[in-house]
């Protein structure tokens, strides 16, 4: 049976409410300023140095700490206990994981892999260019979030599908798919790391039933593109 609802929201609801809001604002703001005003405008060049996207998140979670629920009693919408009980190595895992994507961006192991994988001769033919691409993309997103797997990848299938000859729309239409098929590993996505954190599935059997769904993805996303893409008319 479902339990009955208060008609109105408390106020640790209340609180969580404005943090919330506050939030948005932080995350929304600059782009509507830019929007406005450009940005070279002032406000949002401050934004943009002090209230980054992830000052925003932390400054909505502060506030549960701040905002009481009960002053005379120093209860606050947040309470410690509650916070511990936060699963923070999932949240750690899959922040590294973010971090390792980054790393691997900013020292150019990211091209080194991709020139290693995907040779830049003049002889390489569009279908081996379009499947090492989508096989590189669904190895990388398994260790980076997949928009740093996208930054990665696709710079380097453009210059080397210029540099060859080829056309570089199919084999980034094709990275862009398969950088969003990571069923491999918590880390490689916020959906897995819940799942991992529940302790429901075990990581052996993640990654055994996971390994299936991306050899699977592989093929559906070559075929697709070699020859879906012709008939539809878009390339």
């Amino acid at each position: 049976m479902l339990p009955v609802l208060s008609p109105g929201l408390t106020r640790a609801q209340k609180n969580v409410l404005i943090a919330f809001g506050i939030t948005v604002i932080l995350w929304v703001g600059p782009g509507v300023i830019a929007l406005v005003g450009g940005k070279q405008a002032f406000l949002y060049q401050w934004f943009a140095r002090h209230l980054p996207e992830s000052v925003a998140a932390l400054v909505g979670a502060s506030l549960l700490f701040i905002f009481p629920v009960n002053a005379k009693k120093a209860e606050f919408t947040l309470p410690l206990r509650q916070a511990l009980r936060i699963d923070w190595g999932t949240l750690l895992l899959f922040g590294g994981g973010l971090s390792l994507g980054t790393q691997i961006f900013q020292t150019g192991l990211a091209e080194s892999i991709g020139h290693f994988f995907i040779p830049s001769q003049k002889t390489v033919s569009l279908s081996l260019v379009t499947l090492l691409t989508i096989i590189l993309s669904v190895l990388l997103t398994e260790v980076t979030s997949n928009t740093a797997s996208a930054n990665m990848i696709i710079p380097i299938v453009i210059a080397i599908s210029q540099t060859a000859g080829i056309n570089p729309f199919p084999p980034v239409i094709a990275s862009a798919i398969a950088c969003s098929f990571a069923f491999l590993l918590p880390v490689a996505t916020p959906p897995n790391a819940i799942i991992f954190g529940s302790r429901l599935i075990p990581l052996p059997q993640m990654i055994k039933h996971g390994f299936w769904m991306e050899v699977a993805g592989i093929i559906v996303i070559f075929l697709g593109v070699r020859f879906l893409l012709p008939l539809l008319g878009i390339i």
